[in-house]
Formats: C-alpha cells, structure tokens, sequence
C-alpha cells in the first residue's frame, strides 16, 4: 500500500494531490458517496467529507483520476488577491 500527498503552490492556486493505489476495481460513479469503500467496513468517509467541504467554498475545485492502480485526488484552492 502506498500513499503519496505532494503540494504546489503558485500566485493563484495552492494545489494538493493525493494518491493511493488499489487493487480490484472502483466504481468510479459511487467513490463520492457516503460508505462507499473498497477496503471493507468502517471505511468509505473521507472522500465524500472532501466532496462536501469543497462544494460549501468557491475557492475549492477537486477532480479525480485513476492511473493503472492509483487512485489520485486533487484538490485545488485558489489564492484570493
């Protein structure tokens, strides 16, 4: 199992990207749900919290990607000037 976070900063964005890869497959349509895991029970919260802080402020955007086995969330706050 492994897990990469990286940071970015510039003039206009602060940008966090977190990776994690997986085994198995992911229903991509389901990953922002409330539960919805694919390591078993207890687990299934964490993305959905992110979807739910990031659509309350403007300043956030988050998209998704999958790489071969990696599952990669990033979350992209812009600078106010």
């Amino acid at each position: 199992k492994n897990i990469d976070i990286n940071m970015s900063y510039d003039e206009e964005i602060f940008k966090i990207a977190i990776s994690n890869n997986f085994k198995g497959d992911i229903d991509f349509s389901k990953i922002d749900e409330i539960g919805y895991t694919t390591k078993g029970t207890g687990h299934g919260y964490g993305l959905s919290l992110v979807k739910k802080i990031v659509n309350k402020n403007e300043l956030f955007e988050n998209y998704k990607t999958i790489n071969g086995n990696t599952f990669i969330q990033n979350i992209i706050i812009k600078i106010k000037k």
